[in-house]
C-alpha cells in the first residue's frame, strides 16, 4: 500500500473541502460530512463502519460525538470536527477528552485547522494528550503518511495504534509534568548543559545566576475564560431579512430556552413519536439524499431550536417536511406554499443534509405539482415549522 499517494489524495480532498467550507456559513456541517466521505473513499472504511452523531452514554445526560468508527463490531476511534479555520482552544480539547474518557476508547482524532491524534492513558487522571499533529501539507509529509498507515482500514490494528501512541505519550506526559514547574526544569537543563560543556556543576553558581532571572512557561493554546465561553454558548444572532425593503434587522437571542417547559416537552414528545412512526412506515424504503438550503435567519432559528430541545437539525427538518405534506386539507397546504415560496427564494449559503423517504416526496409532488423541487418544499416546511414554534 502506497501511504504517500493515499495521503496526497486524502489531504488534497480535505484542502478542497476547507476552501469550500470557508465560503459557507455552516462550515462545521460541510467539513464534517466531507471527512466522513474521505474516511470512506481514501481510508477504506465502509460507511456501515462509520456512525455519525454517535451518542455516548454519560450518566443522566448523554453526550454526542460526531463520528465513531468501528472495527470488528467494537469502537475503534472517534473523530471530532471543528470549523476548518478554527483555532483550537482548551475548551475544544476538554470536549474531545470527555468523549474519549467516557467511551474509554483511548484514541480520538481532531479535525480543524490541522489534524491531531489524541491518546488517553487509562492509568492517568490528566487530560488526553496530543501525540501526533498533521498539517494539511500533501507532499513531503511523514506525519501525514504515518496517519494513513495508522488509520487506513487495511492496515489498521488497534494494538499497534495504541503502542505507537503510548510510545509518544510517555515523553510528552513527562515534559508536560516538568514544565508545570518550569524553574526547576530549567535548572535541570542548565546543570546538564554545564556538565556536558565543562565537566562539573557548581550549585552556588547556578543559584546565583538563576536569582537574576524570572523563569516561566505559559501554555500557548488560547484559553477563553469560563464566563466568555458561557456567553458564546448562550447567544445566537438571529437575522430577519425583509426582502421587499432590503432592511436587515439583527436581534440577540439568549439561549436560556425560548420555549416554555410544557411547550418544549410536548414538541419533544411529538417529534419523537413522529420520527418513530416514520421509521416504521418508511424504514425499509429507498431514501433521497438532499441538502436543504436555508436563509441565515431561519438557520439561526433551527440552531436555537436544537439548543432548546436537543433535537438535531436533520430530525427537525424531516419532521417539519412530514408535517408540511400531511397538514389538514389541501387548501391549507397550498396557502402555506404560497406564503413561504417567495420567502425562501434566492441564494442560500446554509445547508442541512437529510434523507427523504421517496413516498413523502411523491406526496409533495401530488400536493404542489411537478415544478417544485425537493429542496424548495423542504426549505418551506422547516421555515413554516420554526415560525409556528417561535410565534408570539
Amino acid at each position: 500500500m502506497d501511504f504517500k499517494k493515499i495521503w496526497f489524495r486524502f489531504c488534497s480532498y480535505v484542502l478542497k473541502s476547507k476552501r469550500e467550507s470557508e465560503i459557507i456559513s455552516d462550515k462545521e456541517f460541510l467539513f464534517r460530512d466531507s471527512i466522513v466521505e474521505y474516511l470512506n473513499l481514501e481510508l477504506g472504511w465502509d460507511k456501515h463502519f462509520i456512525e455519525t452523531e454517535y451518542i455516548v452514554p454519560s450518566g443522566s445526560s448523554d453526550k454526542r460525538c460526531y463520528i465513531m468508527v468501528f472495527d470488528n463490531n467494537e469502537e475503534a476511534f472517534l473523530v471530532e470536527c471543528k470549523r476548518p479555520n478554527n483555532k483550537q482552544s482548551i475548551r475544544n480539547r476538554k470536549q474531545l477528552d470527555s468523549y474519549i474518557a467516557t467511551t474509554r476508547i483511548g484514541i480520538g482524532i481532531y479535525f480543524g485547522e490541522f489534524i491531531e491524534v489524541f491518546y488517553d492513558e487509562r492509568s492517568d487522571k490528566d487530560f488526553a494528550l496530543p501525540v501526533l499533529r498533521i498539517e494539511y501539507n500533501p507532499e513531503n509529509n511523514p506525519n501525514g503518511e504515518k496517519f494513513v498507515e495508522l488509520f487506513h482500514k487495511e492496515s489498521f490494528n488497534k494494538d499497534t495504534l495504541m503502542a505507537f501512541c503510548k510510545e509518544r505519550y510517555l515523553p510528552i506526559s513527562y515534559l508536560n509534568s516538568e514544565l508545570t514547574n518550569s524553574e526547576s526544569y530549567i535548572k535541570k537543563l542548565i546543570e546538564k548543559d554545564l556538565s556536558n560543556r565543562f565537566g562539573y556543576v557548581d550549585e552556588a553558581l547556578i543559584k546565583d545566576v538563576m536569582s537574576k532571572y524570572s523563569v516561566s512557561v505559559s501554555y500557548k493554546i488560547c484559553a477563553k475564560s469560563h464566563k466568555t465561553a458561557q456567553k458564546e454558548d448562550a447567544e445566537f444572532i438571529i437575522q430577519n431579512v425583509n426582502e421587499q425593503t432590503k432592511v436587515n434587522v439583527s436581534t440577540v437571542v439568549t439561549a436560556t430556552s425560548s420555549l416554555a417547559g410544557k411547550k418544549k416537552l410536548c414538541l419533544q414528545q411529538e417529534i419523537k413519536q413522529a420520527l418513530s412512526l416514520m421509521d416504521r412506515l418508511y424504514g425499509s424504503e429507498e431514501k433521497i439524499r438532499i441538502i436543504i438550503p436555508i436563509s441565515d435567519g431561519y438557520f439561526e432559528k433551527i440552531k436555537l431550536f436544537k439548543l432548546d430541545t436537543g433535537i438535531i437539525q436533520k430530525d427537525t427538518v424531516l419532521y417539519a417536511f412530514y408535517k408540511y405534506v400531511n397538514s389538514d386539507g389541501n387548501d391549507n397546504n397550498l396557502n402555506m406554499h404560497l406564503k413561504y415560496h417567495q420567502l425562501v427564494q434566492g441564494h442560500q449559503k446554509n445547508g442541512i443534509k437529510i434523507e427523504m423517504p421517496v413516498s413523502l416526496w411523491k406526496k409533495a409532488l401530488e400536493l404542489f405539482g411537478a415544478k417544485v423541487t425537493k429542496k424548495q418544499i423542504a426549505a418551506e416546511a422547516v421555515c413554516c415549522f420554526l415560525d409556528n414554534v417561535y410565534s408570539a
